[in-house]
């Protein structure tokens, strides 16, 4: 193993035990020693996105990208970060463009739902999701974002449906839960509402 493949293993060592920023200058000395090691910067611009410095996180991903643009991940992540942004059309170009070279890649369908759903464009959002339950269809994200995307839509009794689905698969999962539990409010609300008029 060369020496600025070693920096960049014991910065992923670092990283998966949560001290990011002595993972981040594992790899800076690896680029300094490599600057077109595409697993330096990769890993680099995972770090400075989950440390949400997303602008530095995208020059990562650019890099990646400048290096290997086939690399279907770092065009996820650099969606990910023009989301994070605020830059939802953006996003959703880089996601398109991943799912052009890998049509499989498991990640797009959440990440570009959720930023159709942020624009508003609910049915676009749900398509996208079908698509990725159809492949992927015990992702309990993916049930609990469609459960979302419903409520924005006020279907709240498929809303409900979709996070039960998400829940028997991640019982743990927290956001699933608090959206349920807002889902049957409206859906109630909505009844009563009904029921007076």
């Amino acid at each position: 193993m060369r020496e600025y493949e070693e920096w960049s293993e014991t910065g992923n060592t670092l990283a998966d035990i949560g001290m990011y920023e002595e993972a981040n200058e594992c790899y800076d000395r690896a680029l300094e020693l490599n600057p077109e090691y595409t697993c330096a910067w990769y890993n680099k611009g995972d770090i400075l996105l989950e440390l949400e410095d997303y602008s530095s996180a995208l020059f990562c991903f650019d890099k990646v990208l400048e290096l290997d643009p086939t690399n279907d991940d770092a065009w996820v992540y650099r969606g990910a970060c023009y989301c994070e942004l605020g830059m939802y059309e953006k996003g959703i170009t880089c996601y398109n463009e991943a799912l052009t070279i890998n049509p499989c890649n498991p990640w797009v369908p959440l990440r570009k739902s959720w930023a159709l759903f942020e624009l508003g464009r609910y049915e676009e959002a749900i398509i996208c999701i079908d698509r990725g339950l159809k492949s992927d269809a015990i992702d309990s994200d993916l049930w609990t974002c469609k459960g979302m995307v419903l409520g924005g839509l006020r279907r709240y009794q498929e809303a409900i449906v979709c996070y039960e689905n998400g829940l028997k698969l991640q019982p743990a999962n927290e956001r699933a839960l608090e959206e349920k539990q807002k889902a049957m409010e409206m859906l109630a609300n909505d009844q009563k509402a009904k029921a007076a008029g």
